[in-house]
């Protein structure tokens, strides 16, 4: 994945989960709508983007921008994570041994 797409998709997620979570909230509580009008919410909340939705942001290695197997805490893919550790070029990270 390319950065500048996910800069875009995270503007776009900042943009409009608030609103997505406003309206799920609202189609929870099933009980205090009609139904001609929790279909017309259920088609507003299908206007939005595809990549509105928090779920669907990638995790990437900023490095390699790899997307599998990515460690969150140092944003590193593994292969990422053990070449840079193998040289110490990370603190507080070093090689276990027994």
């Amino acid at each position: 994945m390319k950065p500048f797409r996910d800069f875009s998709h995270s503007r776009i997620i900042n943009r409009f989960e608030q609103k997505k979570l406003f309206f799920h909230k609202i189609l929870s509580d099933s009980f205090c709508f009609v139904k001609p009008k929790k279909l017309s919410y259920w088609l507003l909340l299908n206007l939005f983007p595809n990549f509105s939705s928090i779920t669907k942001k990638k995790n990437f290695c900023f490095l390699t921008k790899k997307t599998r197997s990515h460690l969150s805490t140092f944003k590193l893919s593994r292969i990422s994570f053990r070449e840079l550790a193998s040289f110490g070029r990370l603190n507080g990270v070093f090689k276990a041994s027994w």
